[in-house]
């Protein structure tokens, strides 16, 4: 399951470059910063990678599951993609609610970190259409 959420952030600029080469592409301390706020409301998580270009990724685990969390900075804007691993819940049937808990997780820190105007998604392709809030994405 995944669901793709899409916020503005005043993050400060965090790439490196060295003699006009990019030696760090930009979302790295966004992608630790809402990392750390996640463990603050309980999740446990993995260091932060980069995935590709201007993405960065996490893992994280809690009593409803494991999930991971993509940031991609798109300055002015972000699109954080949340994948959840859900075999298990999806045997027990508990799957939707934790996903929904997972979401909400996310929301919660995003806004407690600044985050805007967020928009969800559930594929975030040229067919998606954006919804205002969790309840819409999760009918979808």
């Amino acid at each position: 399951m995944r669901r793709v959420v899409e916020f503005e952030a005043d993050f400060p600029d965090d790439q490196v470059e060295v003699d006009g080469e990019i030696v760090q592409f930009g979302g790295h301390n966004p992608a630790q910063i809402l990392r750390e706020a996640l463990i603050g409301q309980g999740w446990t998580a993995g260091p932060v990678e980069q995935h590709s270009e201007n993405v960065w990724y996490f893992d994280m685990s809690g009593v409803l599951g494991k999930a991971t969390i993509y940031l991609s900075d798109m300055r002015p804007k972000y699109v954080v993609t949340l994948e959840r691993r859900a075999w298990l819940q999806d045997l027990l049937g508990r799957s939707e609610h934790a996903f929904r808990d997972s979401l909400d997780s996310l929301e919660r820190a995003l806004t407690g970190l600044g985050g805007e105007h967020l928009t969800w998604f559930t594929t975030y392709d040229a067919t998606d259409r954006s919804r205002a809030s969790i309840d819409e994405v999760m009918r979808a």
